[in-house]
C-alpha cells in the first residue's frame, strides 16, 4: 500500500513541547486528524473507512497512519505525533491487514474504556475510607 506524508495542503499543528499540558497536545493532534480526514473527502477519498487509524507499537510510542479509501484504490497518510515513529514494513501490508489492525485497536480501546467506566463507577458507589 502507498504510504504518503502529510499533505502541505493542511498545515499540521505545531506544538509547545516545553507546555506540560499533554491534553493540550492531543487537542491540537485531534483537530489536525479532523482537518486531514476533511481534506481527503474532498480530494475523493470518500470510503467508508477515510479517516481511520492505524496504530503499530514501535519502540516506546506508536507509528500511526490514517486510511483512504477511493473505491478500489486505498492509500496511507503517516501522522506525525509524538516522535514520528515510522512501521519499516507499511508499504508491505494490504489493505485487509490494515484494517485487521484498525479494527484490533478500536477493541481494545472500547476494552478500556468499559473497564476504565466501570472502575469510576465502583469509586464513585464505595463508602468514604475516612468515615
Amino acid at each position: 500500500m502507498k504510504v504518503f506524508s502529510w499533505p502541505e495542503a493542511v498545515p499540521k499543528p505545531t506544538i509547545d513541547w516545553t507546555d506540560p499540558n499533554l491534553e493540550g497536545v492531543s487537542g491540537k493532534e485531534d483537530e489536525y486528524t479532523k482537518r486531514l480526514k476533511e481534506w481527503l473527502i474532498g480530494e475523493g477519498y470518500t470510503g467508508k473507512n477515510t479517516g481511520r487509524i492505524a496504530k503499530f507499537q514501535i519502540a516506546d510510542g506508536y507509528a500511526l497512519y490514517m486510511l483512504a479509501e477511493a473505491s478500489r484504490r486505498s492509500v496511507l497518510v503517516h501522522l506525525p505525533y509524538g516522535d514520528g515513529y515510522r512501521f519499516p514494513y507499511i508499504e508491505r501490508l494490504r489493505k485487509k491487514d490494515i484494517l485487521a489492525n484498525i479494527i484490533s485497536c478500536d477493541r481494545l480501546e472500547r476494552l478500556f474504556r468499559a473497564k476504565d467506566a466501570e472502575r469510576q463507577a465502583a469509586q464513585a458507589n464505595a463508602p468514604d475510607a475516612g468515615t
